[in-house]
C-alpha cells in the first residue's frame, strides 16, 4: 500500500528530489509542489543537510548526526 501512495505522489509531483546519505550512501526520493516543499519532506522524515568546506552533504535518519528538535 505505501508503494502505491509513494507511485501516486511522485506521478503528481512537479519536483523531486533524491539525497544520498554521506555515510551509509542509503537514497531515499522526495516529492513537492515544489523544490522548496521536497526539501521541507526531506528534513520531516529525519534528513539532516549540513556543509564541509563549501561542500552540501546529507545524513539519513539512521545515521548519527545533530538533531535539533523545535521545542
Amino acid at each position: 500500500m505505501a508503494v502505491a501512495q509513494a507511485a501516486v505522489k511522485e506521478s503528481f509531483a512537479k519536483h523531486v528530489l533524491t539525497v544520498t546519505c554521506r555515510s551509509c550512501t542509503r537514497q531515499e526520493s522526495f516529492t513537492g509542489d515544489t523544490k522548496y516543499d521536497a526539501i521541507v519532506n526531506a528534513r520531516l522524515a529525519g534528513w539532516v543537510y549540513y556543509e564541509v568546506d563549501g561542500q552540501p552533504r546529507e545524513i539519513c535518519p539512521d545515521c548519527p548526526a545533530v538533531r535539533v528538535v523545535p521545542s
